[in-house]
């Protein structure tokens, strides 16, 4: 079945509300509500660098097709605006960006590619992780992302997950792993207090009983 054709063309502006820098381009689509900012190299950058709550789009003008967009692109974006040290813009206009069908063939094979080195580069897995990590812990510092913890007034583990938990625990909890391994409670009457200690250190304590006390009388 052949795809359906691009009914809504139109010429848009995409602004970083930070640095004012711009970036004029061309977009076809059937929603106007699809989240295009645009596909430019610098802008992607830009929109990687700073979080794409500090951009927006608006339209600048409509078009009965791609062609007559194109021509309009060609007029506006040109060497002169290149100039503009504002302008994200690497190319004069005309020449047409990608299309929604061929942004969509590009999303799948750059997919297929990180699938692939997700399976087979540990180097790149680590890197990647690393990078991203660092751009969460930067945009937290600036306060361009907040840290929500979970409320959990009123709420509880159902049964499944209380077992899960506890399964994991029964495996990392084991031998050396267990944070009590190797320890005891002594307890002094006199002093009225308990201790925790390790077990080999046991003769170091005379008079200490072994065991915790919960009430001293």
């Amino acid at each position: 079945m052949p795809r359906k054709k691009k009914g809504i063309h139109f010429l848009y502006k995409t602004t970083n509300s930070l640095n004012g820098n711009f970036y004029i381009g061309v977009h076809s689509t059937h929603n106007m509500d699809d989240g295009y900012l645009g596909s430019g190299l610098r802008l992607r950058r830009s929109i990687r660098k700073y979080g794409v709550e500090y951009f927006k789009r608006e339209i600048l003008e409509f078009f009965e097709d791609r062609i007559e967009l194109l021509k309009r692109e060609k007029f506006l974006v040109n060497e002169e605006m290149l100039k503009d040290p504002l302008c994200m813009n690497l190319r004069e206009g005309g020449r047409g960006g990608w299309t929604s069908e061929q942004q969509s063939k590009n999303g799948k094979r750059a997919a297929i590619s990180q699938k692939i080195l997700r399976e087979t580069d540990e180097a790149w897995v680590n890197k990647r992780s690393e990078k991203i990590s660092g751009a969460l812990r930067q945009a937290y510092k600036d306060g361009r992302k907040i840290i929500k913890l979970p409320d959990w007034n009123g709420r509880k583990h159902s049964e499944s997950t209380k077992k899960k938990i506890g399964d994991k625990n029964s495996v990392y909890q084991k031998g050396n792993k267990n944070s009590q391994f190797e320890t005891c409670w002594i307890y002094n009457l006199e002093l009225k207090i308990n201790k925790k200690i390790k077990i080999n250190e046991v003769e170091q304590f005379p008079g200490w009983i072994q065991g915790r006390k919960m009430k001293f009388t």
